[in-house]
C-alpha cells in the first residue's frame, strides 16, 4: 500500500472510530448518569430510586446532564483509544516478536491505549460526573468547568489520572485480551481466516462479553475514582470502607456499571463494519478506474 492510502485508511478509521464512538454513548449516557450518583451518592438507595429521583429533579433531560462534554471529547477520546490500540498492537508484535493474536500483546497494547487516551478521557469525566451531580441551572458542563476553574484551578481537571490509569488500564488490559479471544472463537467457529468476514451479532456479543468481564473485575477501582473526582482527595482507607461496606450496594454499582458495558459492542458493531463498508466501496471505484468506462455496460 502507498504512503497516500496507508494515510487515507489512518483517517478513515480514525474517523470510524469517532462516529461509533459518539453512536455508543448517546446510548449508554442515562445509564452512566445513574451510575455517576449510585457510586457518589450511595445513601440514595436502589437504581430505581436514583433513576426517578434524577427525573423528578431535571426531567428525562436530567439523564442526560453532562453530555455537552461528553459530545466535544468523546470523539478524540475513543480515536486515540483504538488508534493507539492498533498502532501499539503491530510494534509490541514487532519489539517482542510475538503475533499480533498474542494475549501478551493485547494486554501491552489495552494499557498503552488508556494511558494515551485518558488525556482526554480524565478531564471528560470530571467534568462529566460534576455536572452529572447537579441540578438546575448548575447542572451543565460550561457551569461545573467554571466552577471548578473558580475554586480548584485548572490542574483539577486532571484529578484522577493515575487513578483512571490504574483503574481503566486493567480493565482495558483484560478488555482487549478477551476481545481478541472471542473474535477467534467466533472465527474458528464460523469457519472464516478473518473477523473483518464475522457477522454483527458475532462482533456485538465479543464485545459486549469482554466489556462485562472486564468492568466486573474492576468495579472497586471505578468507585474509588469517581469518589475521588467528584468530591476530592479521599484517603483511600475511606473509599474502600465506602466500596465494601455494603454487599447491595457492592451489587447495584455492578449492575449500574454492566450494563452501559454493552456500547462497547455498539462501539465495534458500528466501528468494523464502518471500515469494511468504506473499505469495500474504495476497492469498488479504484477496480471501475482500472477495468474503464465501458466495462460496466458489458463492452
Amino acid at each position: 500500500m502507498s504512503t497516500d492510502g496507508r494515510m487515507n485508511d489512518d483517517i478513515r478509521r480514525l474517523g470510524a472510530s469517532a462516529v461509533s464512538g459518539l453512536i455508543a454513548r448517546c446510548f449508554a449516557h442515562p445509564m452512566d448518569t445513574v451510575r455517576t450518583n449510585v457510586m457518589a451518592n450511595p445513601g440514595q438507595g436502589s437504581v430505581v430510586a436514583v433513576l426517578r429521583s434524577v427525573v423528578r429533579s431535571g426531567g428525562v433531560t436530567g439523564l442526560y446532564r453532562g453530555f455537552g462534554i461528553t459530545a466535544a471529547m468523546h470523539a478524540p477520546a475513543i480515536a486515540s483509544f483504538l488508534t493507539t490500540y492498533d498502532v501499539a498492537k503491530i510494534q509490541c508484535s514487532k519489539l517482542t516478536n510475538l503475533t499480533a493474536q498474542s494475549p501478551l500483546v493485547h494486554l501491552a497494547s489495552g494499557l498503552a491505549a488508556e494511558t494515551v487516551s485518558a488525556v482526554f478521557w480524565v478531564p471528560m469525566e470530571v467534568l462529566k460526573q460534576r455536572a452529572q451531580l447537579r441540578e438546575g441551572a448548575s447542572a451543565s458542563s460550561v457551569a461545573a468547568f467554571r466552577d471548578l476553574l473558580r475554586h480548584e484551578g485548572l490542574r483539577s481537571l486532571f484529578r484522577g489520572y493515575a487513578l483512571t490509569v490504574g483503574t481503566f488500564g486493567p480493565y482495558s488490559m483484560l478488555y482487549f485480551a478477551a476481545y481478541e479471544q472471542w473474535k477467534g472463537f467466533f472465527c474458528r467457529k464460523r469457519e472464516v481466516s478473518s473477523a473483518r468476514e464475522l457477522g454483527s451479532v458475532d462482533i456485538l456479543a465479543s464485545a459486549s462479553a469482554s466489556g462485562g468481564f472486564a468492568a466486573a473485575t474492576t468495579t472497586p477501582l471505578d468507585i474509588i475514582k469517581t469518589r475521588i473526582q467528584t468530591q476530592g482527595d479521599v484517603k483511600f482507607q475511606v473509599c474502600t470502607r465506602y466500596c465494601f461496606s455494603s454487599i447491595q450496594f457492592e451489587l447495584v454499582i455492578l449492575l449500574t456499571r454492566l450494563l452501559p458495558r454493552v456500547r462497547h459492542g455498539l462501539l465495534f458493531l458500528a466501528r468494523e463494519p464502518i471500515q469494511v463498508n468504506v473499505g469495500s466501496v474504495q476497492t469498488n471505484c479504484r477496480r471501475r478506474r482500472l477495468q474503464g468506462p465501458h466495462s460496466r455496460h458489458g463492452s
